[in-house]
């Protein structure tokens, strides 16, 4: 891989991580300058939600970082090590298991989640990551066949796929990584060719990796997709404020009744039903970010009663409050 050496600090962890909303944590309270990882590195951000990821690292202190990620497709190439997460209210170690083999793990997020990535020290990693919001592929998606078949690559939240990486796949993740660092137009060019190329094939290999079930054929034109994904957004920005269902159809100019009825046709929830959703992931990342307590998480999440809140947080998360404090702590 034509890789650059590099030193990643927590501070640089933030920075890395700019696009979406992230904090880095560990448990021996570690200073910004102090190196998490250490080794070679090629980050290539593009326009619109698409980026790729190339490292062959070794990890230099028991961490995690945590943050909030949107609905997206990733896909890990690894060459080497074995990376340990939480997603979805699941904990995974996926890495390296075949013998001279890479392997490709995929997940795909249909609503934003909490992503948290556990460093443990020693751990060498080489791998390589495509992330692809869902709202770059809608944007492609302009004929009822296309859409049909992005509806089925999010069928499922947060579940995670492997398959042993293909010829095509290795080779891709390798021609990517050796692309020279240089800034020429050309360079860049071939790039951005590579990564949309190794894309596709990940993509073709994950498609062959679902099962075969029916999905019905989506009726939303990428324009009303794109209006639909805005309107989630706009109710998240209002969350703060508690709205009530009459304040949130006011603000977007809606009427109750038309409201109520594009959203569930389009996510299959209530509005009401997404509010709760989202205030208990909110509230989620502040037990673990910001460290209040349960009863204050509660107020957060919209719930008077504490016991209600570890009801819901328990049927959503597949852990009392408590379990998850814990098990973070304990990283």
């Amino acid at each position: 891989m034509n890789l650059s050496e590099e030193q990643i600090q927590f501070a640089d962890m933030r920075r890395l991580s700019n696009n979406y909303s992230h904090v880095s944590q560990n448990k021996t309270n570690h200073v910004d300058d102090d190196v998490v990882i250490q080794g070679k590195f090629k980050r290539n951000q593009y326009s619109e939600g698409l980026s790729s990821h190339a490292s062959e690292a070794t990890e230099m202190q028991d961490s995690f970082n945590m943050v909030e990620l949107p609905a997206a497709l990733s896909f890990n190439i690894i060459f080497e090590g074995k990376i340990d997460f939480t997603l979805g209210g699941n904990h995974y170690q996926i890495g390296h298991h075949l013998e001279n083999h890479a392997e490709c793990y995929a997940f795909s997020l249909n609503r934003p989640d909490t992503f948290t990535r556990f460093l443990k020290k020693g751990m060498k990693v080489c791998k390589v990551n495509i992330f692809v919001e869902r709202h770059w592929l809608e944007s492609r998606s302009n004929s009822a066949e296309s859409r049909a078949e992005l509806k089925r690559l999010f069928q499922d939240h947060a579940a995670l796929r492997h398959w042993k990486a293909s010829p095509q796949t290795i080779k891709l993740a390798h021609d990517l990584s050796s692309v020279s660092k240089k800034t020429t137009l050309e360079n860049k060019l071939e790039t951005e060719y590579l990564t949309i190329k190794l894309l596709n094939q990940c993509i073709a290999d994950f498609q062959s990796d679902l099962a075969d079930s029916p999905v019905s054929q989506a009726q939303t034109s990428t324009v009303v997709a794109k209006r639909d994904n805005e309107l989630k957004q706009s109710i998240d920005k209002l969350l703060p404020t508690s709205p009530s269902l009459d304040q949130i159809a006011q603000s977007l100019g809606l009427s109750i009744s038309t409201l109520q009825r594009k959203f569930k046709a389009e996510f299959g929830i209530t509005v009401n039903s997404y509010c709760r959703q989202r205030r208990l992931d909110i509230a989620k990342k502040a037990l673990a970010v910001d460290g209040i307590s349960i009863g204050e998480a509660a107020y957060i999440a919209g719930y008077s009663h504490a016991s209600n809140f570890m009801s819901a947080f328990k049927k959503r998360f597949n852990q009392t409050p408590s379990e998850f404090i814990k098990y973070h702590h304990q990283r």
